[in-house]
């Protein structure tokens, strides 16, 4: 740490809080996720008041004698440190590990030369020399720590500007496009079997999305849609567990509830997604024909299907109104009965196996 004041204490208390602010919609924005067994409300209230409360104490460790960016900087990222290695522990795990263990020994290190160091002079009382090197040792470990835990930040942050998601779905994988035959749930039962709870509690979080994306190209080749469709895990934040996007043409399951939510519940929401892909392709369909066909039956629900898409209501605004949309409707019917096929399959394979 910088033992020199660069700024006045006004501009420094003012400073501080500006830029932490800016930090908590930076990293709520691309880096947050909700601690395990929290829902996202608490994990946030938790990371607001965790913030808070480090920023303060930084400012009072630091506002005699080291008034400068780099405390600023580091009073206003240290926290979010420190919620990284607790909520992304179950995700990025070897991650975690690294920076931890890199910010151990380099802590270890860094207290062991402030604590041998010389005195440079006897003037001094034993107990003010040992407070003083005690704060050092404080401050120089929180920096550490604050700059180490960018290794598990800074990928997160990348993969949500770039639209990665945390997770991808393995990209070897071959389309489904290309033998649709071949994807139904027994031909694939030696994955579609991993979603038996006791088997599900096993896998990583990226296996499981590799579990998901089988069962996303079994639903596309059955409801016979047009183009590729990729999965993918991201925080989506509050209720949504997952989205459907036409102009990615990719769905997004919630990182949380990939990672605590059972089997049943995921593929649910896998199945909701591909049948909102399945409406979206009938209102491509539906607006490609000329008008005189477009009353016929057959075009009734694409039409509604249309309207309410351009009209969309979001849960969040109303959610009465949300959840009677008719495409929501027909989704959420869709992957209820769907998915009591896949369980029904599974407990079939196990009797089977005796």
């Amino acid at each position: 740490m910088t033992n020199k004041n660069t700024m006045s204490g006004s501009f420094y208390i003012m400073d501080t809080f500006l830029w932490s602010a800016c930090a908590f919609v930076w990293y709520q924005s691309l880096c947050f996720f909700c601690l395990p067994g929290k829902d996202f409300i608490d994990s946030k209230s938790f990371m607001m008041i965790f913030a808070l409360i480090c920023t303060a104490v930084g400012v009072i460790l630091t506002f005699k004698d080291r008034r400068n960016g780099l405390s600023v900087m580091v009073n206003a990222l240290f926290p979010y440190g420190v919620y990284s290695v607790l909520s992304m522990f179950g995700i990025y795990t070897a991650r975690v590990i690294v920076a931890v263990v890199i910010a151990g020994v380099l802590c270890a290190f860094f207290i062991f030369m402030v604590a041998t160091r010389p005195r440079k002079s006897r003037s001094r009382s034993l107990a003010s020399v040992i407070a003083l090197r005690l704060k050092h040792c404080v401050l120089g470990a929180r920096t550490i720590v604050t700059l180490c835990a960018l290794i598990i930040i800074i990928p997160v942050a990348l993969n949500s500007v770039s639209g990665k998601g945390v997770y991808t779905e393995s990209g070897d994988r071959a389309p489904y496009k290309e033998a649709p035959q071949e994807w139904t749930i027994d031909n694939k039962m030696d994955t579609v079997k991993l979603l038996k709870e006791e088997n599900w509690g096993n896998l990583t979080i990226d296996e499981k999305l590799d579990v998901m994306a089988v069962v996303k190209n079994i639903e596309m080749s059955n409801l016979g849609i047009a183009h590729e469709i990729y999965i993918k895990s991201e925080s989506l934040g509050g209720s949504v567990l997952g989205c459907y996007s036409p102009d990615e043409r990719s769905i997004a399951v919630d990182t949380d509830h990939l990672r605590s939510s059972t089997t049943l519940e995921v593929t649910q929401t896998i199945c909701h997604e591909c049948y909102h892909a399945y409406q979206h392709q009938q209102v491509e369909v539906y607006n490609s024909v000329s008008e005189e066909y477009r009353a016929m039956p057959m075009f009734s629900s694409a039409e509604r299907y249309a309207y309410e898409f351009e009209n969309y209501i979001d849960g969040g605004e109303d959610f009465d109104a949300y959840y009677s949309q008719l495409a929501e409707e027909n989704a959420r019917e869709y992957s209820e009965l769907k998915a009591d096929v896949y369980f029904e399959k599974i407990d079939a394979w196990y009797e089977a196996k005796g």
